[in-house]
């Protein structure tokens, strides 16, 4: 059983923030680029959730920390998640980049466990690298990581509340430690969000699947309460299922 645990665990940390995301319909992977002032975020936020999931019918809690940092006088920028699972310890997801006119630019982009796996963009020849055999992949104009890509829709967001209808996609190609496919997002619109912290309202926002045996599903709602940063996100895929929830923000005063 917990061989089994470790592998399915892995699997959903590898999806749960995988945290894709995107908008506007059909609008290309630009259309999530927010205006250079939307970027005033402080310069260390620490966002905290409570998790709750399901692996093999076992239901399990864990907690984790994202924490946003801007260095070299707000010209880069460092985004990390920490997740404190049971029995497995801590699974860390760290992306790294700068900040420029249209948003993050990630340079690289790491999740470690056992082991650090990464990717970094090579823009010069415009490709993404990976520290495995894999081989390296086309870089495209405005790509996001998996963490990188929630702030980076929050923010366009965040700098215009009205951009994004309910029914709107958005194409974002999403760079992970072995590979960097193009994802598509829903806009579902506003809901009401029960949290640890409280009720707030939220937009959602659900990947679609990119062929017909894709049954992974993972959403994400940004709150205007805490500057559209993500305040839930919900992995589901064969019956397996994550949920984080926010139950404390300090630094977004």
């Amino acid at each position: 059983i917990l061989s089994g645990l470790v592998g399915s665990e892995m699997c959903i940390r590898d999806r749960l923030m995988s945290m894709a995301l995107a908008l506007a319909g059909p609008v290309q992977a630009q259309a999530a680029r927010p205006a250079a002032k939307a970027w005033n975020l402080p310069a260390d936020v620490e966002l905290a959730y409570d998790l709750q999931g399901q692996i093999k019918g076992i239901r399990y809690s864990a907690s984790s920390v994202l924490h946003w940092q801007t260095i070299e006088g707000g010209r880069q920028y460092r985004l990390r998640l920490d997740t404190k699972l049971p029995i497995l310890g801590t699974r860390s997801q760290v992306s790294e980049g700068r900040i420029t006119a249209q948003g993050l630019s990630p340079d690289r982009y790491t999740e470690q466990m056992r082991r650090a796996d990464s990717a970094t963009v090579d823009r010069a020849a415009r490709q993404v690298t990976f520290n495995t055999d894999r081989p390296a992949q086309p870089w495209q104009e405005g790509a996001q990581d998996r963490l990188s890509l929630m702030l980076q829709v929050g923010q366009s967001l965040r700098a215009n509340p009205k951009r994004y209808k309910t029914g709107d996609t958005v194409d974002l190609q999403v760079i992970g430690p072995r590979h960097a496919p193009d994802w598509q997002f829903r806009v579902d619109g506003v809901e009401k969000v029960k949290l640890p912290a409280g009720t707030v309202d939220a937009v959602k926002f659900t990947r679609l699947p990119r062929e017909a045996n894709d049954d992974q599903v993972i959403e994400f709602w940004l709150s205007p309460t805490y500057r559209y940063m993500p305040v839930r996100v919900r992995w589901t895929e064969d019956g397996d299922r994550a949920d984080q929830l926010l139950s404390r923000a300090t630094g977004l005063k």
